[in-house]
């Protein structure tokens, strides 16, 4: 009569009585280690200390996110399976009629982040994962797939040599440059490029302003597009600019070139005056006559008079509207 024997767990519950070797043990959790199993033969000759048993894992699930060249699998063990180590990942991808590849994970820490690299770019790819612990493999996972995308093209950008530790810029995006957005950086032109983008934008703005700059510093600016393969490169042809801000010089002073003029009825004149400093940042000048039914003013300075009497020519610069001066302007009947 053959042998049988009795299995209990480490706990002394029984798992199998009377049973012809081999024995089964079945309804176990998967991919589970099992410690401190007894077999006993049961005319209770002796009694084997059952080495430590783990379940296969169950087939898991896969999801795929592309990059450039490349896709990171996301594997997921099966819902209900245990803790045991997983001591291997072969994940099989093909792109169409292409023979299989593989691509092995040995004792991986994170499933969430397996990268298959050396791919070809914009190129659909197929595939399956079987992972594997010290018992052995699981079925394959269920296919996913990914398509690779490229790197965005290069923009360009130009920037201008504004004032006030400010500059202007715009970006020039290549055609089909395939990007999501854009950073702009700027450095000191003898510094190093910052680890992150000083301004990111959309392509739905491409203009935009950098502040925070030291004027009579030179900076270079410059652009790089990114999409979900990462950022194209920042020192490609045409992507950085160099500029200097200038210091804003402000207006000290306006003054007419004397406190009275005449202009005679249908002859205009023009009575301009002038800011100073001569090299003052913005030297526009806003004019306004006292009454309009006696004299009227262009914004170049130019009074025409509309009936003879005396009216009050006021000059506001744009950049200060306390700096201001008058002239009064009598209005002659024409000879």
């Amino acid at each position: 009569m053959a042998d049988t024997f009795s299995v209990t767990d480490k706990d002394n519950n029984q798992l199998a009585k009377d049973v012809p070797s081999p024995v089964t043990i079945s309804q176990l959790t998967p991919n589970t280690v099992y410690p401190g199993w007894k077999a006993t033969k049961n005319d209770g000759d002796a009694t084997l200390t059952v080495p430590d048993q783990t379940t296969l894992p169950s087939k898991p699930s896969l999801t795929l996110t592309a990059g450039a060249k490349q896709f990171t699998a996301n594997v997921k063990l099966a819902t209900g399976d245990g803790s045991a180590p997983i001591t291997k990942v072969v994940i099989s991808y093909k792109t169409g009629s292409d023979p299989a590849k593989t691509k092995e994970f040995d004792n991986p820490t994170d499933l969430t982040q397996l990268v298959v690299d050396g791919l070809n770019d914009n190129t659909a790819y197929d595939a399956t994962v079987v992972v594997s612990n010290v018992s052995g493999d699981s079925n394959a996972s269920d296919s996913a797939s990914a398509t690779t995308i490229a790197l965005p093209l290069a923009p360009k950008i130009t920037a201008t040599d504004s004032e006030d530790g400010k500059t202007d810029f715009t970006i020039q995006p290549a055609a089909n440059d395939g990007a999501d957005s854009y950073n702009i950086y700027s450095k000191e032109t003898s510094g190093a490029w910052p680890d992150k983008p000083t301004k990111t934008t959309t392509p739905d703005k491409l203009s935009g302003t950098i502040d925070g700059l030291t004027d009579g510093t030179a900076y270079t600016i410059a652009v790089t597009a990114v999409n979900g393969a990462g950022e194209s490169d920042i020192n490609a042809d045409g992507a950085s600019a160099h500029i200097t801000p200038k210091a804003v010089i402000a207006v000290t002073g306006i003054a007419f070139g004397g406190p009275t003029t005449t202009v005679t009825m249908g002859t205009p004149k023009q009575v301009v005056a002038t800011i100073t400093p001569d090299n003052a940042t913005d030297k526009g000048i806003t004019y306004k006559s006292s009454d309009e039914t006696i004299a009227t003013v262009a914004a170049d300075g130019t009074v025409t008079g509309v009936k003879t009497g005396t009216a009050n020519i006021t000059a506001t610069a744009h950049a200060d509207n306390t700096k201001t001066a008058t002239v009064a302007v009598t209005i002659a009947a024409a000879s």
